[in-house]
């Protein structure tokens, strides 16, 4: 019995790397390998953390020091004292505690910091949503590493800001496709009609990621254009 069930486990194992090999081939076939890409840094788990405030973790430091038993203000002494491994635990705790007291510690840190303490302090303020950020992650998103733009685009996403259309727009025009694709999404969040229409003037970005987030920007503009068009006539016949 023991014996089967290492059998189908190694089956099962070698089925599943002939699976993603087959992905892989048809993703560079088609022209895709932004998607490659993708999956990458999601394996890598760079990605940033899921709005829930769930745990997410660095690339780099991928088992740091336990902050777990620490109290809020342990953390923030950290995030103002520490470097490396131990700074970037206190930031991932902070965020997956959602503890807003840190965040001026955070946004500190998105201006001193080393690079993964930079990434873990952007994730950080993304499921914080302190709109005390915004200016620092403004600034941030003209990096010259590509995933810190792409993260920064993300948070700004998803505080709503309106003050970050300037640069989601600027980043369209990003080298980094993630990049780009992370700037539509701002946009298609923040539903402003000028830029949807500017947006979905970029059909023919080469990449098909980009493409898809362009496609839902202009089908989300028509639909804007169309609740304004109900509210004028509603207008018009109250008058």
């Amino acid at each position: 019995s023991a014996s089967s069930s290492v059998g189908v486990a190694s089956s099962m194992s070698v089925f599943m790397d002939k699976l993603r090999d087959a992905l892989s081939r048809i993703l560079r076939n088609s022209g895709a390998a932004e998607f490659e890409t993708a999956a990458r840094r999601a394996r890598e788990g760079s990605e940033a953390a899921p709005e829930d405030g769930a745990s997410y973790r660095s690339a780099r430091n991928p088992v740091p020091p336990s902050t777990n038993g620490n109290t809020t203000d342990e953390l923030i002494d950290a995030i103002r004292g520490a470097r490396g491994p131990r700074r970037v635990a206190a930031i991932r705790e902070a965020g997956r505690r959602r503890e807003f007291r840190a965040a001026d510690a955070i946004i500190h840190a998105l201006r001193d910091g080393a690079r993964d303490e930079i990434l873990e302090a952007i994730r950080a303020l993304r499921v914080i949503r302190t709109r005390r950020a915004i200016p620092e992650l403004v600034l941030r998103a003209g990096d010259g590493d590509a995933e810190i733009r792409r993260e920064c685009a993300e948070a700004l996403a998803s505080l709503g800001s309106l003050r970050a259309l300037a640069v989601y727009e600027s980043l369209m025009d990003d080298s980094d496709p993630l990049v780009r694709f992370a700037a539509a999404s701002g946009i298609l969040r923040a539903e402003d009609i000028a830029a949807l229409r500017r947006v979905g003037a970029r059909a023919a970005d080469r990449s098909l990621l980009v493409r898809s987030a362009v496609e839902k920007c202009r089908a989300a503009l028509i639909s804007a254009q169309a609740r304004t068009m109900r509210a004028g006539g509603a207008s018009v016949r109250a008058a």
